[in-house]
């Protein structure tokens, strides 16, 4: 399941979200939540899901998270 989660506000009665590039679905399941309090409504300056899974790692991701680690020793 894709799920994208989006704050927004209310403005006369009415949302308006705008999906990302690579969301290639002719029908959704809306649900609409209050926000919690405390959420901030700002978005992040890049919205990254249009580049996720694209990236292919090189190298042992295993091997460069225990070197990232050391480094804090």
């Amino acid at each position: 399941m894709i799920a994208i989660r989006e704050y927004v506000k209310v403005e006369n009665h009415q949302v308006h979200i705008t999906l990302p590039v690579n969301f290639d679905y002719d029908e959704v399941e809306v649900l609409i939540l209050p926000k919690e309090q405390g959420v901030s409504l700002k978005k992040s300056p890049f919205n990254f899901s249009d580049i996720a899974g694209r990236l292919e790692w090189q190298g042992d991701a295993l091997e460069e998270q225990h070197r990232i680690r050391n480094e804090w020793k």
